[in-house]
């Protein structure tokens, strides 16, 4: 059996057993509402064999970037140009366009941006 609660992980029972919940559930993660794909099901077991202090480095480093990427979306947003340019971010907005589709605009644009991290990380 795999029981996952807030971080803390409880794994028993004979092997195959464990080993047939971890199908099933990767199975339920792809084909469910997540839609997980399989190179975000490997990135996920590559950082699984990271050290607390890689992931703490790696996750330190993400988290300055989406602040960067959000101080320049919030100067695209107030019409300032951004310090630095390259990308152009898109986010339409409207007097009648609901906050949940400028936060969902934002969120993608977020994931998206960390994707090509990995990926660019990936290919070095």
């Amino acid at each position: 059996m795999i029981k996952s609660d807030n971080g803390e992980v409880v794994v028993y029972g004979r092997r195959e057993d464990v080993l047939t919940d971890l199908a099933i559930l990767l199975r339920g993660l792809r084909e469910g509402g997540a839609a997980i794909t399989d190179d975000e099901i490997a990135e996920c077991v590559k950082v699984s064999k990271m050290t607390d202090e890689e992931v703490d480095a790696e996750k330190e480093r993400l988290e300055k970037r989406v602040d960067e990427l959000m101080k320049e979306l919030s100067e695209l947003c107030s019409g300032n140009k951004p310090k630095k340019s390259g990308k152009a971010v898109v986010v339409s907005v409207d007097a009648d366009t609901p906050a949940e589709d400028v936060a969902k605009q934002i969120s993608d644009i977020v994931a998206k941006t960390v994707r090509e991290m990995f990926d660019k990380k990936n290919e070095e």
